[in-house]
């Protein structure tokens, strides 16, 4: 019987009476349950498409919101799904300049929920955070004192606030206090190995893909035509759109009828994706 791949961990982010709220999704590539990021744009690939085509969001995260980090770079790509389905969750060290905080604007104009990841009273944050939902504050070797200055500094802000790293129920207690809604750290929860069955890609296929969408004068039916002759790129295809970041009432099977209902940019995204995740190095 063929062993099940490890497709990414989740780590419950609680409430404060420690029901679970939501779930941060993390990448994973090894039974060790630690990650091994090389590159933070190929490991956030990696979630999404094994939590998309791989896996399947209500399995992962029993309807609760997912968390996932996202990169700059990443966060400048047309999002493969539906507001609903995912916190954008922006790392702490994107660069923050005119573009990314337009870029913000209109995710959060286009409903998606948005977390700023270990914030800190930086002047390069404040222009974002009239837009941002939900502000994750690391107290992992914070005074109470360095703690409650970020409370304060972030109070005139309509956020949520979620301490990050609680490691004991003395400090799960004092941010409670503070005003802190949610909370994450190994005194609540661990992160936990989901696993499933993992198709590779080939690489040559998915960069010929890539190529095709870059060309202004491509259409539907000739990337339908490209997807169709790649069998585990034509099954990812129709496992994103079946899956519940759609919603879809009638499930979908023709290839065609996939790529007209996601529309050529958003397949350039999923594309762009499967090319990072490098799922498998090998043609």
């Amino acid at each position: 019987m063929q062993k099940d791949d490890v497709l990414l961990a989740r780590q419950p982010i609680y409430d404060a009476n420690k029901e679970i709220y939501g779930y941060e999704l993390l990448f994973r590539d090894n039974e060790q349950n630690a990650a091994n990021i090389l590159c933070d744009l190929s490991a956030t690939s990696n979630v999404l498409l094994n939590l998309f085509t791989e896996s399947d969001l209500q399995f992962v995260t029993g309807g609760a919101p997912a968390f996932v980090n996202f990169s700059g770079e990443l966060l400048m790509e047309r999002p493969i799904f539906d507001p609903h389905s995912i916190v954008i969750e922006i790392l702490e060290h994107v660069k923050i300049t005119p573009s990314f905080i337009k870029r913000v604007i209109e995710l959060k104009k286009i409903g998606y929920t948005l977390a700023l990841d270990d914030v800190v009273r930086a002047p390069q944050y404040k222009p974002l955070l009239p837009y941002i939902d939900i502000v994750k504050v690391d107290i992992l070797g914070q005074t109470l004192s360095d703690i409650q200055n970020t409370v304060d500094y972030l109070q005139p802000f309509d956020l949520t606030l979620l301490a990050e790293k609680v490691e004991t129920h003395k400090e799960f207690e004092a941010c409670k206090a503070m005003g802190f809604q949610l909370f994450q750290g190994y005194f609540l929860a661990k992160p936990e190995i989901m696993h499933g069955q993992k198709l590779a890609t080939n690489q040559i296929a998915v960069l010929g893909l890539v190529a095709e969408l870059q060309d202004p004068t491509t259409d539907v039916k000739r990337i339908s035509d490209i997807i169709s002759q790649d069998p585990v790129i034509s099954y990812k295809l129709l496992r994103l759109i079946n899956s519940a970041a759609y919603r879809r009432t009638k499930e979908i099977d023709s290839i065609n009828s996939a790529v007209a209902l996601l529309g050529i940019n958003r397949v350039r995204s999923w594309a762009t994706l499967l090319a990072l995740s490098k799922l498998d190095n090998k043609p």
